[in-house]
């Protein structure tokens, strides 16, 4: 059963292509499977924490494959540019968004290029039609802070590049019958992937569709493999192998062979962080995305179940993090020319059609129908304060943390309200006061004025727009939000004693678990 899905970034997205924690950050310009599978893996290990074998067999045993993400251009997923394709050098690539004519696929490493000096295509992702999909990247540079005295650390800069918001990714994942629902359930629920999520970056939006593509055609005397993502295969002695034998592919190829000289393999190495030894695996060697391999069937001929299967359940090990994924005999290579209006099969996606929970000629008013109506306007009411609390009680992390830097103040000492002021601002909306924001804000007797508490509610420091201070800010931040977003505000901010430096750590840990789906 394959999961489609779609993914927009709400925020400046990073996934970088290595673990690296300094110098500069390189970000894929797609968003890999294991980034969801991570995701989904931070959703559903407290709920499988008593099913060991299913969190197994999801997560790591490859039988569930998570798929990369790649760009969504109307409504077709672009791929990865072949790496047999080539275009004389001195031109460009693409023409107006659209794949140059001029554009060749060279079908062996030793054809005859005569005169003409080409350069082969290395990057990039395109459609059936020979549209270029375009994701936009940025980069930004930080400091590091000392997590001790809270401040900035000397000398650590680093770089992030990033894929910014408001750009649309299609993924898949192929999954038994069985933990379909799980799935279903907990990918709906990913609000954040990648690196940096606890700062600005991060924020996704998912959202399930509908996915076709057509089955594999056969050649005469050749096998044809577009990779669209990375493949990894061993040898008999447990080494990485970049050159697959035909039983690598599937048992029932055992003898056809690789065609060295037409096929074009790119590679590149990688070390996967190993979570239980706290340390990188060994390197190993994977075949890139966009490697073409072609194979010589030596009079076999593989039937239609045996094409569908590799197409459909992939190559390799560690078809789990998305490896594997291949598109069989691409229509694009049975030519020199390129034919611009056809080069392969295209993944077309469409939205979920909703389901209708009664017919139309039921939806008359009932009182059934009322008290679900009624159930669903509460959940929504209580989605959105749980929303807008974590939204405040970030506001109110910030700034403390931006009072506390701006004036160097120690860890010894108290900056900003307390916890027995605020407990009095809580006592004053519990009194279920109409005008209970004039009480703590307005006048020369409110609870939250500046005027005398220079630590307190009038500590300043630079904002956005100039100096500011405690009582202005929380008085234009909690002035239009209702009472009952106020209590459950106050409730959970009142647990923590933010003015402190041990507290506001403490708080910030808090917010920090909230935001990744945390209960």
């Amino acid at each position: 059963m394959r999961i489609y899905y779609q993914i927009t970034t709400q925020d400046p997205v990073i996934v970088s292509q290595s673990n690296a924690t300094t110098n500069n950050h390189n970000t894929c310009d797609f968003i890999p499977g294991s980034a969801i599978l991570g995701a989904l893996a931070a959703k559903l290990y407290p709920e499988l924490a008593d099913q060991q074998d299913t969190s197994w067999a999801i997560f790591h045993s490859g039988a569930v494959q998570f798929s990369p993400c790649y760009p969504l251009v109307g409504d077709e997923v672009a791929l990865p540019i072949p790496a047999s394709w080539h275009i004389e050098k001195g031109r460009p690539i693409f023409e107006h968004a659209k794949l140059n004519q001029q554009t060749v696929n060279i079908p062996s490493v030793l054809y005859a290029r005569e005169e003409t000096q080409y350069k082969q295509l290395r990057s990039g992702f395109i459609t059936s039609n020979g549209d270029e999909a375009q994701v936009n990247m940025g980069q930004v540079t930080k400091t590091a802070i000392n997590n001790e005295s809270g401040t900035v650390e000397l000398g650590q800069l680093y770089s992030y590049s990033y894929i910014e918001q408001g750009q649309t990714f299609v993924g898949w994942i192929e999954t038994p019958a069985s933990y379909q629902s799980l799935i279903e359930d907990a990918l709906c629920k990913v609000t954040r992937i990648g690196r940096a999520k606890n700062t600005e970056f991060g924020r996704v939006t998912v959202t399930p569709i509908t996915g076709k593509v057509a089955h594999p055609q056969a050649l005469r005397s050749q096998l044809v493999l577009w990779c669209m993502a990375d493949c990894e295969f061993l040898d008999e002695f447990g080494n990485s192998c970049l050159s697959p034998s035909g039983k690598m592919i599937d048992p029932l190829l055992d003898g056809i062979t690789l065609n060295i000289d037409q096929s074009y393999i790119r590679s590149h190495t990688m070390a996967r962080f190993n979570q239980k030894r706290q340390s990188f695996d060994s390197q190993s060697q994977v075949i890139s995305k966009g490697s073409v391999l072609v194979f010589e069937l030596n009079g076999h001929t593989p039937t239609q179940a045996t094409l569908n299967k590799i197409a459909t359940s992939g190559l390799g090990i560690n078809k789990q993090f998305g490896q594997g994924w291949v598109m069989v005999n691409p229509s694009w290579y049975q030519t020199k020319q390129l034919n611009l209006s056809s080069l392969y099969s295209p993944l077309l996606v469409a939205p979920v059609k909703p389901k209708k929970l009664v017919d139309d000629h039921m939806l008359a008013e009932s009182t059934l129908l009322k008290w679900v109506t009624e159930q669903q306007a509460a959940e929504q009411s209580k989605a959105n304060a749980k929303e807008a609390t974590l939204e405040l009680l970030q506001v109110v992390a910030k700034a403390y943390e931006s009072a506390r830097g701006f004036n160097s103040m120690g860890k010894h000492l108290q900056v900003g309200p307390t916890l027995t002021q605020w407990n009095k601002v809580g006592e004053l909306v519990k009194a279920d006061i109409g005008d209970w924001k004039a009480q703590a804000f307005e006048g020369e007797h409110c609870i939250c004025k500046a005027k005398n508490d220079e630590f307190g509610w009038g500590i300043e420091w630079q904002g956005d727009t100039g100096y500011t201070n405690f009582a202005d800010t929380m008085s234009a931040v909690l002035a239009h939000h209702s009472t009952a977003v106020m209590r459950l505000f106050l409730e959970q901010l009142c647990q923590y004693d933010p003015s402190t430096f041990d507290g506001l750590k403490r708080f910030k840990a808090y917010l920090s678990t909230q935001s990744q789906g945390g209960n």
